[in-house]
Order: C-alpha cells, then sequence, then structure tokens
C-alpha cells in the first residue's frame, strides 16, 4: 500500500524515506539524526511533500495516509 501511495503521489525515495519517520512519530530532528542530515533538509522534504499530497501538515499528510491504507 506504502509503495501504491508513493506512486500515486511521485513521492523520491528520500521523501518516502521521510514519510515512513513521519509515520513512526519522529521529531523533525530525530529525523534528521537517523538519515544524517539537517534538519532544514528534512523541512525542505517535508514541503515537497506536503505540496505533492496537496496536504498543508503533519497531521494532514498522516490522515491522507490512513485513509489510503
Amino acid at each position: 500500500r506504502f509503495q501504491v501511495f508513493s506512486s500515486n503521489y511521485g513521492l523520491s525515495p528520500r521523501e518516502q524515506e521521510v514519510l515512513r519517520l513521519l509515520g513512526r512519530g519522529l521529531t523533525t530532528a530525530a529525523m534528521a539524526d537517523e538519515l544524517g542530515i539537517s534538519p532544514h533538509t528534512i523541512r525542505d522534504h517535508l514541503k515537497n511533500l506536503y505540496r505533492k499530497t496537496g496536504t498543508k501538515g503533519r497531521n494532514e499528510l498522516l490522515g491522507l495516509i490512513s485513509r489510503a491504507s
């Protein structure tokens, strides 16, 4: 299901990683630490996810994912 969701919205592999971490409830700082990148880069990936999915924030994005499952 996750792959179908990712494919439907044209998510990059890194955006998929960030989305998985978001689903685990990680903070921006924790995601950055886990992936070895800066929090600023995580925020950029999140902005791209919101833009691609038409959502405005974490809760809305997570809701979209749960409805798609």
